[in-house]
């Protein structure tokens, strides 16, 4: 995904750049939210002009403008469909963290493929937080 530490470190200030305008919807009551599908996620996210969704092989991304959120919904074919990501950069004591999300609405068969393509995702934010944190260290004299 990320070629270099150039590209993650931009990836990274690009949506922080952005200011931060997503916000879960309050619950009433006690009544637990509920429980998403594929197709209901897709529609909140992509019904909205200001979500473009840009195609890859295998799934789809989606990033609001003004948000520092990734969706990521697979495709058929792709080992893990029906399953989608979200991916949320966030700035906490002046560094960059990622927090992942992720649900998996196919048969058994791809709980595995799903685990892994949401540590493939976790293992590049780890990668691109490095980076940054490399990044930011003063040079040594």
């Amino acid at each position: 995904m990320f070629r270099s530490t150039h590209t993650a470190i931009a990836v990274a200030l690009a949506l922080l750049a952005a200011p931060a305008a997503f916000a879960a919807a309050p619950t009433p009551g006690n009544t637990p939210p509920p429980q998403p599908t594929f197709d209901a996620l897709w529609r909140s996210i992509t019904q909205n002009p200001g979500c473009p969704v840009t195609t890859t092989p295998t799934f789809y991304v989606v990033q609001c403008k003004g948000e520092l959120i990734l969706w990521y919904f697979t495709k058929p074919g792709h080992p893990a469909h029906p399953a989608v990501i979200k991916r949320e950069m966030v700035m906490k004591d002046g560094a960059v963290t990622a927090h992942e999300e992720g649900w998996s609405f196919g048969s058994d068969r791809t709980q595995s493929p799903f685990k892994a393509w949401l540590a493939q995702i976790s293992d590049l934010d780890r990668q691109m937080q490095d980076a940054i944190a490399r990044d930011r260290q003063p040079p040594a004299r």
